[in-house]
């Protein structure tokens, strides 16, 4: 009797399987668009090159274009456009919900999938993001920039991680932005290189999240205990710290709130915390969730394109030459330049558009 239900749990699996690939492949819309079989059958695809390829996916998807054109089918329901006339045509559909399956990490701004939902939370939130708001946090910004910079001094002649470095300028940046204080990773001897390897090694881990949605819920569990129960290696126990230090000062701020105590919540936190949103939008794990987030993919996006800048500058003398003419020029005398004389800087800013 076992073996025949065995049979037929077996049996009916086969022609599940055998139905949806016969689908995926001749039946399915995207059926007509040009890319790998085992891209339109399995979203595992996805997952071997992300997952075990250090986010190679996305080279994977360039590699793929050269093979089959500017359209690519790259998963059982998706398609990857490479024209950027097209761009424009998609910008002007905000209209669009996001997979839940892709952002299934955590209630956030960054992870709400529903179009509606996520356009009111920004738009409580985007004034702190108005050019008057980061004219008020130009000082605090210029600061970090320059105690970089005194930091590179101080290590003349010898090799710098740059990738660490920016990394750490980044998220003292963010993190001032959301608390108006910050971690100070740039004042550490190695750019805090573990906590950004643990970093990364999380973005590889979401990769598995959004195909097996119930391991981000497990790992979120255990991460409150494998500090206690296990020898965690020094990376993880960057990040765990990291974490327990985003959530304190989550906490601290919620605290004094409610306590009246609203003038001790600086940053985007307190006009967070004083917004219209939701009470359940103003929760501990949430606002965890949200600020851990934002400051995550902040530093990864903005230390990206420095990184890039970076190396095209010191690639390309000339650039580089005409950019510190420029920058040299229109220096003020005294002071830092705000950021409305920076954006005055014509070569700066088509360079870094």
């Amino acid at each position: 009797m076992t073996a025949l239900v065995g049979i037929a749990i077996l049996g009916t699996a086969l022609v599940y399987w055998t139905a949806w690939i016969y689908y995926q492949l001749w039946s399915s819309p995207l059926a007509k668009f040009p890319g790998p079989k085992l891209a339109a059958v399995s979203r595992y695809y996805e997952l071997y090159y992300d997952g075990f390829k250090t986010h190679g996916y996305a080279r994977k998807i360039r590699v793929l274009h050269k093979l089959y054109g500017p359209i690519v089918r790259i998963s059982p329901y998706e398609i990857h456009i490479n024209d950027p006339n097209f761009y424009v045509e998609l910008g002007l559909k905000p209209k669009l919900d996001k997979y839940d399956w892709y952002y299934n990490v955590g209630d956030a701004l960054v992870t709400t999938s529903d179009y509606k939902e996520h356009r009111q939370q920004r738009a409580v939130l985007s004034h702190f993001f108005q050019p008057l708001s980061i004219d008020n946090r130009e000082v605090p910004i210029f600061d970090t920039v320059e105690k970089l910079c005194l930091n590179f001094q101080t290590r003349l002649g010898s090799t710098i991680n740059l990738s660490n470095a920016y990394r750490s300028l980044s998220n003292d940046i963010i993190t001032n932005f959301y608390f108006s204080s910050s971690n100070n990773l740039i004042d550490e001897t190695d750019f805090a290189s573990e906590f950004h390897r643990s970093c990364g090694g999380f973005l590889r881990l979401l990769a598995f999240i959004r195909q097996f949605p119930f391991t981000g819920k497990v790992l979120t569990s255990l991460s409150r205990w494998c500090g206690i129960l296990l020898k965690p290696s020094q990376r993880l126990k960057s990040m765990l710290h990291y974490q327990q230090n985003i959530g304190l000062r989550v906490n601290k701020a919620i605290a004094s709130q409610k306590e009246g105590n609203n003038t001790s919540v600086e940053g985007l936190l307190r006009g967070i915390l004083n917004s219209s949103l939701g009470e359940d939008k103003k929760s501990p794990q949430r606002l965890h969730t949200e600020v851990l987030g934002a400051i995550i993919a902040g530093t990864e996006g903005t230390a990206n394109v420095l990184i890039t800048a970076t190396f095209y500058l010191l690639s390309n003398p000339e650039c580089c030459r005409r950019l510190q003419a420029e920058l040299r020029d229109g220096w003020p005398r005294s002071g830092q330049p705000s950021l409305k004389q920076l954006l005055e800087f014509p070569y700066l800013v088509r360079y870094y558009r």
